[in-house]
């Protein structure tokens, strides 16, 4: 088993406030949505930040298996990026609330210290990410085009 360094638990912290913030500001700039689908958004919501904090305060030992060290924590950070860049342009409620649950899932996996449900969070929430995109892109594809100059 492998100890995280503070830099890389820092940089978790990190990860896991900056999802946080894409989650809050799809809240914001979705407030059409129905009460209960939005508690369930909030409810995760509260759960990556609280993951946040006690990431950037605690001093517990964040275990995740030797090998997959690196590779696991290059993959919340690239994860990261993308959601910054994307999860607020989710067109179905639903799946930004699956998005939202998966990183709280992976903030309650770091906290348990078993590096088997690290992994297994990390892949949950690499597959739900993908899973998904398609609702991104028909955002896309439906945006209005702009006007042809006469």
């Amino acid at each position: 088993m492998a100890q995280l360094d503070f830099q890389q638990v820092h940089d978790l912290a990190d990860n896991f406030l900056a999802m946080a913030k894409a989650i809050g500001a799809y809240r914001y700039n979705n407030p059409g949505i129905e009460t209960e689908l939005d508690q369930k958004i909030n409810e995760s919501h509260k759960s990556v930040l609280k993951y946040a904090t006690k990431l950037y305060t605690v001093s517990a030992i964040i275990i995740i298996a030797d090998e997959d060290v690196q590779n696991s924590l290059s993959t919340i950070s690239d994860i990261t990026t993308q959601i910054k860049g994307t999860y607020a342009k989710l067109q179905k409620v639903q799946k930004a609330i699956d998005v939202a649950a998966s990183i709280a899932n992976l903030g309650a996996a770091l906290f348990s210290k078993d590096p088997a449900a690290v992994g297994k969070s990390i892949n949950d929430l690499v597959n739900i990410w993908k899973k998904s995109i398609p609702s991104i892109q028909a955002k896309r594809k439906t945006a209005i085009k702009p006007k042809r100059k006469i």
